[in-house]
């Protein structure tokens, strides 16, 4: 190995020593092209320094079937890294359509295949091997399309699953996001390795290929990159301070309750700045709502304006209401439970007694007793022994939800109660609320009641 070669692995080494160190089951995102193999070889390298040679390593390899011979690449990567000791994952993304937003509805899923493979092997952090020069092209797309400040922050080295709920126990980490693509591709040849050039990434039909070719004649662009990644860096510090500042907003504006409302003091959020109220509803909706998705910006713009002036509004999965003039409520659209006419058909689930289920996005419940369904609460009456709904207020009760065995009410979710010693519920609006400011670390420490 060349001495860059040696340079670039102690440096991604000791990234990996932060990111990874934890002992267990290493995974990786692999497509077959330079970066990821370059990652995958520096892992090797890193594990066998660390003394973890015997590690169990995990490679999950999407084949998004959406050209001819993609399959005959998947197996011949996963022949590849099977050699070098690891266990291949093949995931085939058997939905897959052309026609507008291709790219997006292809990420989409395959950060579903590769949450739902992760999950189901123990795989709790997954590398992916996105490099500077993918940070560039990320930041630029964002702003070209309209984004924030946040966009220049590009992406973290680590970093939630943006599948949702499948990937809500897995962490993404980026151990060669500060290393550039031609550095990982000398390090290969260096090591006698070859790589897959996927055909897309010249289909200049995409706006990420057309930004690098962009980049790539540009003389300027090595300046902008360096400017960017100074930049970026500076944004990443700011966003981790607004992260802290969320955090501090919220608990002392809000009452988070596990049944699935918020209550914010109205006074106090008036004195939040704008960005920082903006960003904070953003991230409450989704947890509240159990979206898989972020909420659009001008239904945002709305929630927060109708927050601001203790409106009735419902949007984004949730409902706005001010209920004594001090107190404005953040609930679940009931609608979204109920059923109405842009959303037919109430919520009805029938429970899994093999493995964990998350229901509406919200509640991950275990069971062991088969028969039991999850359904909207039919009324202030129909209640397991010791429920009380005193606390709740009127409007949000058709929105909750029970656990039902034929026509027994045994829980009603996020409520204490009578249950079963073969139910279990788990919130997760908290959780999602604090792993989402602070991945990795987040508890669900928002719960007032």
């Amino acid at each position: 190995m060349s001495l860059g070669g040696h340079a670039l692995a102690s440096k991604v080494a000791r990234t990996l020593d932060r990111l990874h160190g934890e002992a267990g089951p290493v995974g990786l995102a692999l497509s077959g092209g330079g970066d990821s193999r370059a990652l995958a070889c520096l892992i090797d390298d890193w594990l066998c320094q660390s003394g973890r040679a015997n590690e169990t390593r995990h490679a999950f390899i999407v084949d998004h079937a959406l050209r001819e011979g993609s399959g005959r690449e998947a197996r011949d990567t996963a022949d590849w890294i099977r050699a070098r000791g690891w266990t291949p994952h093949v995931l085939t993304w058997t939905e897959s359509s052309g026609g507008p937003g291709l790219q997006e509805r292809a990420r989409k899923a395959r950060h579903i295949l590769l949450a739902r493979a992760c999950s189901s092997i123990g795989v709790r952090r997954l590398a992916l091997a996105h490099t500077r020069d993918d940070q560039v092209e990320t930041q630029i797309m964002r702003l070209t399309a309209g984004g924030s400040w946040r966009s220049l922050a590009g992406m973290d080295t680590l970093d939630v699953s943006p599948a949702w709920p499948e990937g809500r126990d897995l962490l993404l980490t980026r151990p060669v996001l500060d290393q550039d693509r031609q550095a990982l591709r000398a390090y290969l040849r260096a090591r006698g390795e070859s790589w897959i050039d996927d055909p897309s990434n010249a289909d200049t039909a995409f706006t990420r290929i057309r930004i690098r070719d962009s980049l790539a004649r540009h003389q300027a662009a090595p300046r902008w990159r360096q400017g960017f990644d100074r930049l970026g860096c500076d944004i990443s510090v700011l966003k981790r301070f607004e992260h802290n500042r969320i955090a501090r907003v919220l608990m002392r504006v809000m009452t988070l309750h596990a049944w699935g409302g918020a209550q914010l003091d109205r006074q106090a959020w008036r004195d939040v700045p704008h960005v920082v109220k903006t960003q904070a509803l953003s991230l409450l909706v989704e947890g509240l709502a159990g979206r898989s998705d972020p909420v659009r910006q001008p239904v945002l713009n709305r929630l927060v304006d109708a927050v601001e002036a203790g409106e009735t509004l419902t949007g984004g999965g949730v409902q706005v209401f001010c209920a004594d003039g001090k107190t404005v409520w953040l609930i679940r659209d009931p609608g979204m439970v109920l059923g109405r006419v842009d959303h037919p058909g109430g919520l009805s689930v029938v429970l899994d007694t093999q493995s964990p289920q998350v229901v509406d996005g919200r509640y991950e419940i275990s069971t062991l007793r088969a028969g039991l369904i999850v359904a909207p609460l039919r009324n202030d009456r129909d209640l397991p022994p010791n429920v009380d709904l005193a606390q709740i207020p009127a409007r949000a009760r058709s929105g909750l939800l029970a656990v039902r065995e034929g026509e027994t009410c045994l829980a009603v979710l996020g409520l204490p109660g009578e249950g079963t010693d073969q139910l279990q519920i788990s919130p997760l609006i908290g959780q999602r609320l604090a792993w989402r400011l602070f991945p990795g670390q987040g508890k669900a420490w928002f719960y007032g009641s």
